[in-house]
């Protein structure tokens, strides 16, 4: 795991089997993204997600993906939920 530290706080690259620390933005479909989907994107190399985290949470992340494909008109492809056996919400 690569990890840069900042005063308290620490940038890492999400792997499947880091435990992610609580985690609420306010919008329910990037929290469950980050803690229900973020880690099989990573396991199908579908996108890399970077965390920032300190000892007690998860204060921000930003995922970047391998391609633009995967979306259209702003929805996952459903071939994408097919491959990771895993229903993605619209």
């Amino acid at each position: 795991m690569q990890t840069v530290m900042f005063d308290n706080f620490r940038l890492i690259r999400l792997t499947p089997d880091h435990i992610i620390k609580p985690f609420d933005c306010g919008d329910s479909d990037l929290n469950e993204f980050l803690l229900l989907y973020s880690q099989i994107f990573s396991k199908e190399l579908f996108a890399v997600t970077y965390i920032i985290e300190n000892d007690l949470k998860t204060v921000a992340f930003f995922s970047v993906l391998n391609s633009l494909s995967l979306f259209k008109n702003g929805t996952i492809l459903s071939t994408l939920s097919k491959r990771t056996k895993t229903m993605i919400p619209d």
